[in-house]
């Protein structure tokens, strides 16, 4: 009975779309961390700093991946709307998780920036991740698509 409550639990916890979302994740994570890495240790720019680059490019490219792949099946609106969206969920999650973990466990817990960096895109990435399924690539009503599709030029 436990076993098969925890397989149907997980079975909608990491569905193919989480997976997907994790993978481009994994991507963006080396992307993150090349520009962090190198803007801090060769461009000499405190992490910081660096970080918000970092993060801001990671996002973009995280965006296009998952707007192709994982969300393919939900293209709501036009792609700079849901671009937008995106950008504004992830700069959300990116801040209230990753930049703040990264700044806090560097300056007050002594953790090395490059770690700090993975705990905070740990943080983040479970929120940014439910904010863009819920909102920026949510499900449309067949109804409202068909509106939708109307208001568009």
């Amino acid at each position: 009975m436990i076993k098969i409550a925890l397989k149907r639990f997980a079975a909608r916890f990491i569905d193919r779309r989480f997976l997907k979302f994790a993978t481009i994740g994994g991507s963006g994570i080396l992307v993150n961390f090349s520009i962090l890495y190198t803007l801090t240790e060769y461009a000499g720019i405190h992490y910081s700093i660096s970080s918000l680059v970092a993060i801001e490019v990671a996002v973009m490219f995280n965006f296009f991946l998952n707007d192709r792949w994982t969300w393919k099946d939900r293209q709501n609106g036009s792609r700079l709307r849901r671009m937008l969206r995106f950008h504004l969920a992830a700069g959300v999650s990116a801040f209230f998780g990753n930049w703040s973990v990264l700044v806090f466990t560097t300056e007050t817990l002594g953790v090395h920036y490059l770690f700090g960096n993975l705990l905070g895109i740990w943080a983040g990435s479970l929120m940014n991740f439910f904010i863009n399924d819920a909102w920026t690539f949510r499900e449309v009503p067949v109804v409202e698509a068909a509106e939708l599709e109307e208001t568009l030029p």
